[in-house]
């Protein structure tokens, strides 16, 4: 089963709430290895057989104690981050479509009633249609480029 990110970072708040506080700590080698929680407490690792991965495995378990919440709140972190950067491009987006589109004399919504209702953009906004900031500048590119074109077969009159 894939996790999304946020199942993931309630999954590892979930279980760091429900198990004892870190940070642990691995002590032991081979046969013998052992984690120990913050309270003292005591968790044997391995099969009291000495495999080498023993102790490896101890303080893999003890780290992950600490690592996985500490990775769970920089990524929530992050995520708040990235919401706030994507909702401050989105509306750099929009001001820059209705910027350009008033400029290039585009309809007003409020000629659209059928497609936003009261309150839902603002009141002297205009339809971009299937606009991107990148295809309006470039619209907006082509009418300067042909008014200077005009105005240069004018002779300047215009």
């Amino acid at each position: 089963m894939t996790m999304t990110t946020e199942e993931l970072i309630a999954e590892i708040e979930r279980l760091d709430a429900a198990a004892t506080s870190g940070p642990w700590k691995a002590s032991g080698a081979g046969a013998d290895s052992w984690v120990f929680t913050a309270d003292g407490r005591r968790f044997d690792i391995g099969d009291r057989l000495y495999h080498p991965e023993n102790d490896a495995n101890a303080h893999l378990i003890a780290s992950y104690r600490t690592l996985a919440v500490e990775a769970a709140k920089r990524l929530r972190e992050l995520q708040a981050s990235h919401e706030a950067v994507m909702s401050a491009v989105a509306t750099e987006n929009f001001e820059v479509l209705q910027t350009l589109g008033k400029a290039l004399g585009y309809s007003p919504l409020s000629d659209f009633p059928e497609i936003y209702g009261p309150g839902e953009v603002p009141l002297d906004a205009v339809m971009t249609w299937e606009h991107t900031p990148l295809t309006i500048a470039e619209e907006a590119a082509r009418r300067l480029k042909a008014d200077e074109m005009s105005r240069a077969i004018l002779g300047g009159q215009g």
